[in-house]
């Protein structure tokens, strides 16, 4: 009996692709909020402000979803140096003195 090197490269591949897609996606997605935070937080440091506040925001929703408020209200605070230059000033001062009483 011969082996085909092709025959044995496919049944790995169907294997390794099986492995991947029946692998639990609530285990893959389970540290997602925490992982958008920490690549926002290094934009945040950087001074891209702008690029981390999408990351940000999408963090305050994920975090929002799994009920965690700290840091929901975490990442939207950070989301909101992202906005400053397309907010007015005086009514996110106002707003945020609001959201902190």
């Amino acid at each position: 009996m011969s082996w085909d090197p092709m025959l044995l490269v496919r049944r790995v591949g169907v294997v390794a692709l099986t492995a991947i897609l029946c692998h639990p996606a609530s285990a893959q997605n389970s540290s997602a909020p925490e992982q958008l935070l920490v690549e926002a937080e290094r934009l945040a440091w950087l001074k891209a402000w702008t690029k981390a506040e999408p990351l940000f925001a999408a963090a305050e929703y994920a975090f929002a979803a799994r009920g965690d408020k700290r840091n929901a209200l975490y990442a939207h605070i950070n989301a909101l140096r992202g906005q400053l230059p397309r907010l007015p000033v005086p009514g996110e001062c106002l707003r945020a003195s609001r959201e902190s009483s």
